[in-house]
């Protein structure tokens, strides 16, 4: 959880930043608890969740693999270069 967001950032309920994701509501849940989600809000109100839009970007950025084919590796080797 981090500090509040200034009024002016675009806020999303959980619902919504799940559907943004591609995921569940209970998913984010579950990285929220295991602390490996993206960062979150809670409204000192009425202890909702909100996440910034901005900031489940950056978090995929951040999360983002980057995949090569196996057989990239094979291929390089057999050459004598490395990757």
């Amino acid at each position: 959880m981090t500090d509040h967001p200034t009024k002016t950032d675009s806020m999303l309920s959980t619902p919504q930043a799940a559907t943004y994701l591609g995921t569940s509501a209970q998913t984010l849940y579950r990285w929220r608890t295991a602390g490996t989600g993206p960062p979150y809000y809670r409204n000192p109100v009425n202890r909702r969740i909100y996440y910034r839009k901005e900031d489940l970007d950056a978090w995929l950025q951040e999360s983002a693999l980057v995949r090569t084919d196996p057989l990239d590796a094979v291929r390089a080797f057999l050459r004598g270069q490395t990757l």
